[in-house]
């Protein structure tokens, strides 16, 4: 079922819902892809600006401030203006829904990032990666109690995988290309 809501939320086909190698998968692009942003602010501002490494000092965190807020609020932020994706997630086939198959909303949103710090500790995402592995519906601890899954995207009209995802960029068992 495809639609729109009357609050004008976006309903998701029933999808499977994504496991810890898809959720893993599309960590990893976006950790790199805020790392590499947070990293290329600090350099720019360094280049710029000489700071004391002062914590309490305006210099400081003219440079490291900006940094630490992309490197934090890279998923709430990118997670709402791309509808319950990021790029890792568009990249692995994945996106965020509610329970209920619609675009989360912003509470949604904000809660599941926050519990990030929980389910990333005591270091590599290890409690999110065993409530993800020991609950039914394959959740992490922030989608537990936000009300959200991750689950693989759409397919297309002829049941193909979503254009990007990495099933589609595979192929399919047994087709062969035009090449061979």
């Amino acid at each position: 079922m495809t639609g729109r809501s009357t609050t004008g939320s976006r309903v998701a086909p029933p999808g499977p819902i994504a496991g810890p190698g898809s959720r893993s998968y599309a960590f990893l692009i976006d950790w790199h892809i805020r790392l590499l942003a947070a990293l290329a602010w600090i350099l720019a501002g360094l280049l710029v600006h000489r700071p004391d490494w002062n914590l309490r000092s305006t210099g400081f965190w003219v440079v490291f401030g900006p940094a630490l807020a992309i490197y934090f609020l890279y998923h709430p932020v990118v997670e709402l203006a791309m509808r319950g994706q990021t790029p890792g997630k568009r990249y692995a086939g994945v996106r965020v829904v509610g329970r209920d198959g619609r675009d989360p909303g912003v509470r949604a949103i904000l809660v599941r990032n926050a519990l990030r710090l929980i389910d990333g500790l005591p270091f590599g995402y290890a409690v999110g990666l065993v409530v993800s592995v020991v609950t039914t519906d394959r959740v992490r601890l922030g989608d537990l109690v936000a009300g959200t899954r991750l689950v693989v995207r759409e397919t297309g009209s002829a049941g193909q995988p979503a254009a990007g995802s990495p099933a589609a960029r595979v192929g399919t068992p047994g087709r062969r290309s035009a090449r061979s």
